[in-house]
């Protein structure tokens, strides 16, 4: 059947089925095309480990190619095709995504039909995993459930990442983003192959899925070869709300954690209430860009360069929850004097201390990142599929245009809504070793 295609930013976009929605754009600049297909459902404590467990069993392979040899095989005869899966979260939603990278035929020394096959495969990996027993393999299954440990392990080792992670946890005890993508340690013992794989099926016939594909092809010759292949189950897609911005408490919470550790890592989390798909979210990248974003930024040049005092010192934004998060490595005895210093930057652009320099570098910059964006296809899938997620397109052009139009007037309406909701601290113990 034909679908219709309409602009949705760079893309084209058509609705393949009841909650399955496929993105496409055609760039012959490219010489792979490259296709993503994401799974998406409620980010809960209940499903999270076994959802990026199930992410880690997809790329071990299919039905019918039920090894790694075999699928190894299978890339080569498809001239060395690229492929991964791996779970993500944005706002209160995880996913599950597939990709794969194909050669374009027009490049290739004979006529096979590479992106059907490539297709083929594609969908069978996310539809048809490879199984036994009404469940995955088992030994994938251990394989990889040992291989999660070690990654939730590894964030907990590395105290940068764990910092972060924590900050987060506190700033959001009652809602899904405080949850690590990967999942919860506690959770490992408890997962078996046939509830993993059960868990999988019912999120694939009952959650909302994204098919995004960048290459030298029109998006109209993929769209129906797409629908012919995309799974169908017997109930409706429940779709859900991904993204929100909850409101501070009464006060900030501050919490320190003690653990054997010399550098301290400091984490302050601020609510805006700007998300991604709202009208001023251009500004709040200009807000970040001034304050913490780049090396010209305020946190690098007062904290770290002028006063010494932090190992590290940036922000960063989260467009899907509309916080602002500063991060800075510091001397433990150095934690009073950092933190004002810090509270300072944030004061000082609210009341318009805005240098020429800091305004006219933050703009070149965001205009330069979105510049390199345009350079890298999974860069583009990332970007279009966040826009899916937000509910608001845009394209090229009118990004651009955007950070053209960030002025100081609205950098410093955005700094009147930035508001302190959470600062953790995770310093040593007397005598700790560094990690």
């Amino acid at each position: 059947m034909p679908f219709e295609l309409a602009p949705a930013g760079d893309f084209l976009m058509a609705e393949l089925a009841e909650g399955v929605r496929f993105f496409g754009r055609r760039l012959d600049k490219f010489k792979t095309i490259d296709l993503g297909g994401f799974v998406h459902r409620p980010l809960d404590k209940d499903s999270v480990t076994a959802t990026a467990l199930a992410a880690q069993l997809l790329k071990r392979g299919s039905r019918r190619y039920p090894s790694t040899r075999a699928l190894t095989i299978r890339t080569e005869e498809l001239y060395g095709a690229g492929l991964d899966s791996y779970v993500m979260k944005y706002g209160e939603s995880q996913s599950i995504g597939v990709s794969l990278g194909v050669v374009d035929r027009s490049y290739l020394p004979d006529s096979s039909d590479v992106l059907g096959d490539g297709l083929g495969l594609f969908f069978e990996l996310l539809t048809d995993p490879v199984t036994e027993d009404g469940g995955f393999r088992r030994d994938y299954f251990d394989q990889e459930r040992d291989n999660l440990r070690r990654r939730i392990e590894g964030v907990i080792n590395d105290k940068q990442r764990y910092a972060r992670f924590r900050g987060l946890q506190e700033m959001c005890p009652d809602e899904g983003y405080g949850l690590l993508e990967i999942g919860r340690l506690e959770d490992i013992p408890g997962l078996d192959p046939v509830g993993v794989y059960d868990r999988y099926r019912g999120m694939l016939s009952e959650r909302p899925i994204d098919l995004v594909a960048v290459g030298p092809t029109d998006p109209g010759q993929l769209v129906g070869r797409m629908a012919d292949l995309i799974p169908r189950g017997p109930g409706r897609r429940t779709a859900f709300k991904v993204t929100g911005a909850a409101p501070p408490p009464p006060h900030p919470r501050e919490v320190v954690e003690e653990q054997e550790v010399k550098q301290g890592k400091l984490v302050m989390g601020f609510r805006t209430g700007i998300t991604q798909g709202d009208p001023d979210y251009p500004a709040l990248l200009g807000y970040n860009g001034v304050l913490g974003g780049f090396v010209h930024s305020k946190l690098f040049q007062n904290v770290r360069e002028k006063a010494s005092l932090a190992y590290y010192a940036h922000s960063a934004v989260n467009g899907a929850k509309g916080f602002v998060v500063i991060e800075s490595g510091i001397d433990p005895v150095n934690y009073e004097r950092a933190r004002e210093i810090i509270e300072r930057q944030v004061a000082a652009i609210r009341e318009g201390d805005i240098s020429d320099y800091e305004f006219e570098s933050t703009k070149k910059a965001l205009h330069n990142i979105i510049r390199q964006g345009e350079d890298d296809p999974s860069d583009m899938i990332a970007i279009q599929l966040a826009q899916a997620r937000s509910g608001r397109f845009r394209t090229l052009p009118q990004r651009l245009e955007e950070i053209a139009g960030i002025t100081r007037d609205g950098i410093v309406k955005v700094a009147g809504l930035v508001t302190l909701d959470t600062v953790y601290f995770l310093r040593g113990r007397q005598g700790g070793d560094q990690r």
